[in-house]
Formats: structure tokens, sequence, C-alpha cells
């Protein structure tokens, strides 16, 4: 993991949970800070598919990422048509070839927005809430899933 700067770009654990199994998947990617929010491309090796963890990020887009001075809870979201242009050039500045290995896509690549999260409405801490979110047991999944789309409404404004 490492810090971004403005020479280049930085490191971050991102940990979502599996779309299918609830399991908790990790994936290191490259980001920039953009105000209080972490900026990341959705890309699959430029490969054409959706990478993995960007759809399990779309079904449960509540989260936490690691970067190297701690955790921080985060919503995912794709960047609107107003913000993409601007943080797909702030992109480049790391990447000068982005354009040429965005066209080998079908696809538009999506920015990823990592907004951070409040503490959850509930009263539990981030870290249990966190825990409780990736329990491995089918009835603590649901429930989470279901307090995680309740505790988020609340927060976003």
């Amino acid at each position: 993991l490492r810090t971004a700067t403005t020479d280049h770009q930085g490191m971050m654990r991102l940990r979502t949970v599996g779309r299918r199994t609830g399991e908790e998947r990790t994936a290191i990617l490259g980001y920039f800070e953009d105000g209080p929010n972490l900026v990341t491309m959705a890309m699959n090796g430029w490969a054409d598919p959706e990478p993995a963890w960007w759809l399990n990020l779309q079904a449960n887009p509540d989260t936490s990422v690691d970067l190297p001075d701690g955790s921080r809870a985060v919503h995912g979201r794709a960047a609107d048509d107003d913000e993409r242009p601007r943080l797909w050039a702030r992109w480049a500045l790391y990447d000068k070839d982005l354009d040429a290995f965005a066209a080998r896509r079908s696809r538009e690549t999506q920015v990823v927005i990592l907004e951070p999260l409040t503490a959850p409405q509930s009263g539990r801490s981030r870290s249990s809430f966190a825990e409780v979110r990736v329990s491995r047991d089918p009835q603590k999944q649901s429930h989470s899933r279901q307090a995680i789309r309740i505790d988020s409404k609340r927060r976003r404004t």
C-alpha cells in the first residue's frame, strides 16, 4: 500500500462482499484523492469484462478500504457524466497511455468514486459493523445487507 502523490498513484486494498458468496473479497487498486474521496478505475487489466470487485461493489456499495494510514469506511459509485471527464483527465496524469488502453475495450471504463461514510446510525462502531457485514452466517449476511441499505440511505445527502 502506498499514499497517492502528484507524481504517482497510490495503492489501496479494497474490501468487498462477494455478490454471490457473501464472503469478503479483496483487491489491490491504484487510486488518487479528490478532496475527501478516493478515485479508481474499474478495469480488468484492460480486458473487456468488468472486474469482479466492481460487480461486487455495485451489489454492496458500502464497504472499506485499507490505506497506508489505516482503514476507511466508504460508499462506492460510478462517477456521473459531469464528474467523469475531470477525473479521467486527472488519472491520465499518472498514465500517459490511458486513452490508448481504454480504446482496447468495447465498453466505457468506469471511473469509481469511493466516498467516505459516517459512522453507522445504529450506534455500532465501524469495525463491528464491518465484521457483521462480512459474516459467513447467511442469516447475519442477509440482516446486515438490509442494515447497510437502511443506514446508507440515512447517511447520503
